[in-house]
């Protein structure tokens, strides 16, 4: 009865149109709009017997905030979401459909998703055509009860770069999953896909609490260490990531840092953390994400080489004076203090306590231009307080603060 009635409401979006004048040839939604009602052409309160069909595509293209659903009954001949561009779809528009008679394409940095939280029987998307999604598609939560989309297609193929996830689904004949994955976290109802160059269909399974583009460690450039970066295209219930780190030949991974997250939803986000403290090696490193729940889940670990050791770890480094802060800091017991100097000389790193009495001699030798010193302090013999480390050569002297907490 229910596969009748989506087929009875899919049929009248393909009847043809009494007035030609209500035929759309191209709509396009540019700018930084207010929200704007996905009906394309006609207001909340519009007729449904003069429901406008397009003869070519909706397009979709401002940064802020987005389309929603909000009419009665929508459709477009095919749907482009362009870098930019949002399309929302809210659990609070029981009842209402949006129709698309070809192809859905979500552009890079383009967003089909959710607003507004769960409704129980929210907007139901009818797709005729192919999914191209190289954006963030991410639907869950929308519509808990019902089947929130529906493929009414034949042949249809469902690709590109990026994860998708659905809430319900029900497709009426058999799909398409082509090199990549495909959530579905409620109920599906139809045949079963082929799965073709990696693809997957995944039901009852949820995807990573993060939808993550990329994440990347290389030699920092400019300043010391290894530099971590990381984009998310969606963030559900994310409380913050722990980067973690290990030699190759360690079993154990050790907490680098904790980066919290930068807000939840279906906005992209960037993330860099630079690692001052690893010395000359081999090093993997990983993301430890945790959710709201306290549920974790790890990535995959990536390496890099930062070779050269000459008594101390060092590596490239520009040819300038500068004394870096400790890391960590506040430490117990040890501590890792980096430096470069200007030019080759006699230099020396101390360390004094508060009431100036030197408690430890960290450097002291040549020191070349074009590379970073890093060296450790035990502070495993001394009490928690406030200490003071200075570096002189070459007639440069610089000092910074440390704190010891036991």
């Amino acid at each position: 009865m229910r596969t009748t009635i989506l087929l009875l409401i899919f049929g009248l979006l393909l009847l043809p149109l009494v007035s030609a004048t209500a035929e759309i040839t191209d709509r396009s939604y540019t700018g930084a709009h207010p929200e704007l009602p996905a009906n394309w052409d006609q207001g909340e309160n519009w007729d449904a017997g003069k429901v406008p069909h397009l003869a070519n595509a909706v397009h979709i293209g401002f940064s802020s905030p987005y389309v929603a659903v909000t009419g009665t009954l929508c459709q477009a001949f095919s749907l482009q979401i362009q870098t930019g561009g949002k399309l929302a779809l809210r659990g609070s528009d029981t009842g209402k459909f949006l129709g698309i008679l070809t192809d859905l394409t979500i552009e890079s940095g383009g967003v089909f998703g959710t607003a507004e939280g769960e409704g129980p029987n929210g907007p139901i998307v009818l797709i005729g055509g192919n999914i191209l999604n190289n954006g963030t598609f991410d639907l869950r939560g929308v519509c808990a009860a019902q089947e929130q989309v529906v493929l009414v297609g034949c042949h249809q193929v469902i690709r590109g770069a990026n994860q998708i996830v659905f809430q319900n689904l029900r497709s009426l004949t058999k799909f398409t999953v082509d090199g990549l994955d495909v959530y579905v976290l409620g109920t599906y109802n139809g045949p079963w896909p082929d799965e073709i160059n990696g693809g997957r269909f995944i039901v009852g399974e949820s995807p990573l609490p993060i939808t993550l583009a990329y994440f990347r460690a290389a030699l920092s450039n400019g300043s010391s260490g290894v530099e971590l970066t990381w984009r998310t295209l969606t963030e559900v219930d994310n409380y913050g990531f722990y980067v973690e780190r290990r030699a190759v030949d360690a079993s154990a991974y050790d907490i680098v840092a904790f980066v919290p997250t930068k807000g939840n939803g279906i906005v992209p986000h960037d993330y860099a953390y630079t690692d001052a403290t690893a010395g000359s090696g081999t090093w993997e490193y990983r993301l430890r994400q945790v959710d709201l729940t306290g549920e974790e889940t790890s990535t995959e670990g990536v390496r890099v080489e930062i070779q050269g050791v000459t008594g101390v770890a060092d590596n490239a480094a520009p040819a300038a004076f500068a004394l870096h802060q400790n890391y960590p800091n506040p430490f117990n017991p040890e501590t890792s203090i980096r430096f470069s100097v200007q030019t080759a000389g006699s230099a020396r790193l101390i360390v004094y306590d508060a009431l100036g009495r030197e408690v430890g001699l960290l450097f002291e030798g040549v020191a070349e231009p074009g590379r970073y010193y890093d060296v450790r302090f035990d502070g495993a013999g001394l009490s928690s307080g406030t200490y003071f480390y200075r570096l002189e050569t070459a007639g440069r002297v610089d000092m910074k603060k440390m704190v010891l907490m036991k």
